[in-house]
């Protein structure tokens, strides 16, 4: 079966941008511990309430970049 040429370009595109980003962003947390932190620390303080799953969904990027 053949992928429709619409989903390969937005794999494409999907793959450009996430290289971009990383070059652009990729560090940018690295001088932020307490925002790498807080990720991690919501996951222990809510996975024993829910058996041992949690998940967030949200984008630190539009923070970083909105300025």
């Amino acid at each position: 079966m053949t992928e429709p040429s619409y989903l390969t370009a937005t794999r494409a595109s999907y793959g450009t941008v996430a290289i971009d980003y990383a070059e652009r962003y990729g560090n940018a947390l690295a001088s932020m511990p307490l925002t790498r932190a807080m990720p991690a620390a919501f996951a222990e303080l809510v996975a024993p309430s829910r058996g041992g799953v949690s998940a967030g969904a949200r984008c630190p990027l539009r923070d970083l970049t909105s300025s």
